[in-house]
């Protein structure tokens, strides 16, 4: 019985597909006379009674099959209720020895579901009430009937549905955005329209409450939307990590996906060595500002479906820059708006991103073992070892970096390198050769 609905908490019942469960101290007998149900006449109501089965399990645990549990009763109506009708369970003392006195409970059906009000509020969310608690499980789920349950002309995505209510915990007072409404419960439906827009909403009889009830008759309203609020602007990169290691000979080309904007700011920072050990340290900190060799900030025209996120894809050298990039770091960030993180803060989530993308043509491996260091250095494609690179190398200190006397050989022999002197193992290592970084 785990997917059955409990209606102990509610206000209402269901006129239909209903059942009164019943629980003893003490076996009791399936006797018409022990469970009435009655209506507000006093009229018996006629009911089908049955012993809950439970599962059974073996001496391993595994379920062996199902027996009756006749301490457990279930009281099921035969027939559909009257919509608004109240009912009277009552169990007489007499049903069982445990019972001390007779069992009376009253139960209200739910009325007939109705839509009575809605209220604009803004492009994403409106309010509606109804009469009882609607059914809002089935909202997002294209497989299921309530995703037809609001629907807009134009068509737009309706994608939520949800209690206006909650608590201020300071007061412990209910608080309600679409405001009370006496004998009406208030619900706030998600909605993705596009910007000033004449639109009608139209709830239909597929919507449902929590007591099974459609909506008998459809019911209708008009609004219009305003522009689009900063708020429902949302850019992102469609690349997953911050640092991005390139293969120089390759264009950097950067995936922006955005909703409801037309245009985007950029900002391409070109940086040298320092740049980049200083983007190490502090490039997550609020208030981060890059050090740049060359820095371009410009705005970048998107493609622009409202609510559908949509991808825009641009070669930063070709498209953006119209050159080559001058430096192996590039530091890419794209928002919205202005750059949250290099004014006041850190960067704001769905409305800014960042990218640091570090070109190369070498493979470089440390191999730091108890007596001997080695760098073991290719070029990208594994098919040459370049003998000519210098290095430079740093030790974290603090705050930053700062340099280590390193002296870097290379073997020809075992065609690697040998870190042969150094004051510390080194923790940043510059490679760079003639052809080669």
């Amino acid at each position: 019985m785990t997917d059955t609905r409990d209606y102990t908490s509610t206000p209402y019942i269901p006129a239909r597909d209903i059942f009164f469960r019943a629980e003893f101290a003490e076996e009791v007998a399936l006797d018409p006379r022990l469970f009435r149900l009655t209506d507000e006449k006093g009229a018996v109501v006629q009911t089908s009674l049955k012993y809950v089965q439970e599962e059974t399990y073996d001496d391993h645990g595994n379920i062996s099959g199902k027996k009756e549990n006749r301490m457990r009763v279930d009281i099921a109506p035969t027939v559909v209720l009257a919509s608004g009708g109240e009912y009277t369970l009552t169990i007489p003392k007499s049903a069982n020895p445990s019972m001390v006195r007779d069992e009376v409970r009253i139960y209200t059906v739910a009325p007939k579901l109705q839509i009575s009000d809605f209220r604009f509020l803004n492009n994403t969310e409106s309010c509606v009430y109804a009469n009882t608690e609607l059914d809002s499980s089935g909202f997002g789920n294209r497989y299921s009937s309530q995703y037809t349950a609001i629907v807009t002309e134009p068509a737009s995505e309706t994608h939520d549905l949800a209690v206006d209510e909650d608590t201020d915990w300071s007061t412990g007072k209910k608080t309600y955005r679409c405001g009370e409404l006496k004998g009406r419960k208030g619900y706030i439906v998600g909605t993705r329209p596009a910007p000033n827009t004449d639109y009608k909403i139209r709830f239909t009889t597929d919507l449902t409450d929590i007591y099974g009830q459609k909506l008998e008759k459809a019911a209708e309203y008009s609004f219009r939307t305003g522009p689009i609020a900063e708020i429902d602007k949302y850019l992102y990169s469609s690349l997953n990590r911050e640092v991005q290691v390139t293969p120089s000979n390759l264009p950097i080309t950067l995936n922006m996906e955005s909703i409801n904007i037309d245009r985007a700011n950029l900002e391409i920072c070109e940086m040298d060595g320092e740049g980049y050990r200083s983007y190490l340290v502090s490039g997550g900190n609020a208030g981060y500002k890059p050090l740049c060799k060359t820095d371009t900030l410009t705005g970048i025209t998107l493609k622009n479906r409202y609510w559908k996120l949509i991808p825009n894809r641009f070669n930063l050298e070709k498209e953006v820059l119209g050159r080559s990039f001058s430096t192996p770091y590039v530091f890419v960030r794209g928002s919205t708006a202005g750059f949250n993180q290099g004014t006041n803060g850190s960067r704001k989530d769905g409305r800014e991103f960042a990218h640091m993308f570090v070109r190369t043509n070498l493979s470089i491996t440390l191999e730091d073992a108890a007596n001997k260091k080695f760098l073991f250095v290719t070029s990208l494609d594994g098919k040459t070892i370049p003998t000519d690179l210098s290095f430079e190398t740093y030790v974290r200190n603090g705050g930053g970096y700062e340099p280590t006397a390193s002296r870097i050989v290379f073997d020809a022999k075992k065609q690697l390198y040998e870190i042969v002197s150094s004051d510390k193992v080194p923790d940043l290592i510059f490679a760079k050769g003639t052809s080669s970084f």
